[in-house]
């Protein structure tokens, strides 16, 4: 080995062969602007500290640089010869044919390659490192260096105690991923390429193409810029954003395997901001959280909760118990089908919101089975072909389950609810029922739940409503309805068709409007006291309790129980069947039917009819004329037969039967049986007919009666009240056998007074035998 040294001048140093050959030289220009040409052995080439030029030839030679004009190359076969590597105190850009360039002392200095496979090697300062077009290794050592990468065969990283020296930054015009030791990543031109990070806390920036940026495992921070750029997160320090003009420049996506949200963060814009999309990995329960866009939110197989903040977002949680947050009108959620049989998903909504079919594939909602409203406004919940459970929130709610057996808590406030199947539930929590009045519509049979006020049936079908302990409003629909309002003081109105109510509380009212009338046969059946509203016409008493029931202006059905019931038609031609009991009847109508079956009971008939003869209907015992009625006819039981202060003519036919008179000039007909007659006030005619009959006399200023067939012989008798007459004895009393006329004289002093006058003078015919003082 040779050493040529220099001189302080500006030398032209060649490498020697000696008679050994060709052998490597070491060649030191010192001081000057020399020139060191080496030959094809490894030579070493020291310019000093001149501008120097140096060309080491053939071989694998090593230059030393430590001025930015020293030159450094090697002609063209001579790249064939070696691999050559330059040691630079200074900036310096590899001249042709030359692969390897180290950084040396401390200083802040960069490194450029050829177009060559370098190796760049920075020193402890701040590098740049810039490979040029080959496949270069670049390594910037401590500090804080900045790597250009143009190849994608491009390595870049740094050593172990490097990776604690600096922040190092790599600028790449390819895809790129970050090797061990640095920290980020920028993405240059316009192509659509792609950085990956590595275990640090990496910052990667994307370029204006559709760039895909994942971080690797630590906290990193993702900016891609324009374009439709794709984003992989895996740590919940990862904070991905675009800038304000970068929001405009594509749509842009956030896959992530743990809990993320687009909603501001830390970078410019905030974090998420101009993010469009974000799709949850893995299957682990983790959280999705949009931001002011409409975004797309996608979960994964667990359980997550998606909550797409302000924009029109749509939200697919996919398997497993999935919440979604809804806050826009715009906001679409749906499940696919397989992912429908998942879990149990429920929204919470701050709007209006129906999970019934919208735009997603399987139509909005599908596969959602809970529906919350929340706030306090007046908004309204629709749910889908499942079994829903939908809850109403502190305002005006209107809850429609859908098709599913549905159950629905409307909470506080005026609640509507829609209800079409018989397993949907309505009911409402013990404060809630304090909050508001709650109206459900039907189109199936149903009862009412806790707290719920109201019900009206919709459609034409024949449905039936049945409300609870409140005092409820039950609205019937146009076919036949069955309406029970249960224990509270209720309001029932069946609508057209024949309808049938239940009564159980005195204050329930029960009525038709006016066109309903016209629409059908109404009964109710009531088991407490009664009066039909309008356009009902039939009313049927329950139960065992001594109540009445009372008719309207309808040709009324009146049906009594087995106690004893007063029953009232009202002005219809109505049909009363008391029953069981003792019952009393009114009748206004020569229409009007009481109907009674042997062995019922005692009955009374009130009857104001007063156009024709009234005859007591079969099985029943009593009637009492009122009014200004004037006819009364019994039946062949033991009558009991009233008049008013009208003439009345009162024929008690076959049975023991007691006939009074009372006020006017009466006639009254006793007819077979042992009778009693009492004529009252005016001038009472008086038949016993056949058997032992009853002549009453309670007053003596009563009138002057005719008994028009006494039969002593038949065992007739006069009953006179003694405390009415102030009767004594019976030789008080006397008879004209001439003219039939009886006398009471109770002093013998004043003279006496006739009472009556038996008109058919029966021979025989005694006070003394034939009076009876009672």
């Amino acid at each position: 080995m040779a050493t040529i040294n220099g001189t302080n001048g500006d030398d032209i140093l060649n490498g020697i062969v000696d008679w050994f050959g060709d052998v490597p030289d070491t060649i030191n220009g010192l001081n000057g602007n020399d020139v060191l040409n080496g030959l094809s052995t490894n030579d070493t080439l020291n310019g000093g500290l001149g501008a120097d030029t140096m060309n080491g030839g053939d071989g694998n030679d090593t230059y030393y640089v430590d001025n930015v004009g020293d030159v450094v190359a090697e002609t063209y076969n001579d790249a064939l010869g070696g691999v050559d590597s330059v040691y630079s105190s200074v900036n310096h850009t590899l001249g042709y044919g030359i692969e390897n360039l180290t950084l040396t002392g401390f200083g802040n200095i960069n490194a450029t390659g050829n177009g060559n496979d370098n190796v760049l090697t920075g020193n402890s300062g701040n590098n740049i490192l810039d490979g040029g077009l080959g496949a270069d290794t670049m390594n910037g050592g401590d500090g804080d260096d900045t790597y250009y990468v143009d190849n994608v065969g491009d390595v870049v990283a740094e050593t172990y105690n490097d990776a604690l020296g600096g922040v190092d930054s790599v600028y790449s015009s390819v895809n790129h991923t970050l090797g061990y030791g640095i920290e980020n990543l920028t993405l240059t031109g316009f192509g659509n390429i792609n950085a990956t990070g590595n275990g640090n806390d990496n910052v990667l920036t994307g370029n204006s193409g559709n760039n895909i940026l994942d971080g690797g495992l630590g906290a990193d921070t993702m900016n891609g810029g324009d374009g439709d750029d794709t984003y992989y997160v895996d740590n919940v320090g990862d904070v991905v954003g675009e800038y304000y003009n970068d929001a405009l420049g594509g749509v842009d996506s956030v896959f992530s395997s743990v809990s993320y949200s687009l909603s501001p963060g830390t970078v410019s814009g905030g974090q998420g901001y101009g993010i469009e999309n974000l799709t949850l990995t893995g299957t682990a329960n983790i959280n999705a959280t949009g931001n002011g866009n409409n975004n797309v939110l996608t979960g994964n197989s667990g359980n997550n909760i998606l909550n797409g903040g302000a924009g029109a977002d749509t939200m697919n949680g996919g398997d497993g118990d999935d919440t979604y947050y809804v806050d826009n009108v715009g906001d679409v959620v749906g499940e696919y089908y397989n992912d429908a049989l998942g879990g149990v998903d429920s929204v919470y909504s701050s709007v209006s919101y129906s999970l019934s079919p919208g735009t997603v594939s399987g139509g909005q909602g599908y596969g959602i089975e809970n529906l919350t409203l929340t706030g306090t406004a007046n908004i309204n919940a629709t749910g889908n072909g499942n079994n829903n459970v939908i809850t109403g929130n502190s305002g005006n709610n209107i809850l429609n389950g859908g098709l599913g057996a549905d159950t629905m808590n409307g909470g506080d406030g005026d609640d509507t609810y829609y209800v079409d199947n018989v397993g949907d539930v309505v009911a409402e929590t013990y404060n809630d029922a304090l909050g508001g009045v709650d109206s459900v519509y039907s189109s199936v049979n149903h009862t009412l739940g806790y707290g719920i006020e109201n019900l009206t049936l919709t459609g034409f079908g024949n449905i039936n409503a049945t409300g609870n302990g409140n005092d409820n409003v039950l609205t019937g629909n146009s076919g036949n309805n069955i309406l029970d309002g249960g224990l509270g003081a209720d309001t029932m109105n069946g609508g057209d068709g024949d309808d049938t109510y239940y009564v159980d509380n005195v204050g329930d009212v029960v009525a038709e409007t006016y066109n309903d009338a016209l629409g059908g046969v109404d009964s109710v059946y009531s088991s407490v006291n009664h009066t039909l509203g309008y356009g009902i016409e039939n009313l049927t008493l329950t139960g065992s309790a001594n109540i009445n029931a009372t008719g309207n202006g309808n040709n009324n059905v009146l049906t009594g129980n087995s106690g004893n019931n007063i029953l009232n038609g009202g002005l219809g031609a109505d049909t009363m069947y008391g029953g069981i009991g003792n019952d009393i009847y009114y009748v206004d109508s020569i229409s009007d039917q009481v109907i009674e079956y042997a062995n019922q009971g005692t009955d009374l008939v009130y009857s104001s009819v007063s156009t024709s003869i009234e005859w007591l209907p079969a099985n029943v015992e009593n009637l009492t004329l009122t009014g200004t009625a004037y006819y009364g006819d019994g039946n062949n039981l033991n009558n009991v037969i009233s008049g008013n202060n009208f003439a009345n003519a009162l024929y008690g036919y076959g049975g023991n039967d007691a006939l009074y008179g009372y006020g006017g000039n009466d006639s009254l007909i006793g007819g077979d049986g042992n009778d009693s007659l009492t004529g009252g006030s005016g001038v009472d005619t008086l038949w016993g007919g056949a058997g032992a009959d009853k002549f009453i006399f309670n007053s003596l200023s009563e009138g002057i009666d005719i008994i028009k067939d006494f039969q002593w012989t038949e065992g007739d008798t006069i009953q006179i009240s003694m405390s009415g007459f102030g009767a004594t004895s019976l030789s008080q009393f006397s008879y004209n056998s001439s003219t039939g006329a009886l006398f009471f004289d109770p002093s013998g002093i004043t003279g006496p007074t006739q009472f009556a006058t038996i008109e058919n003078t029966p021979p025989g015919f005694a006070p003394s035998l034939d009076i009876v003082l009672v």
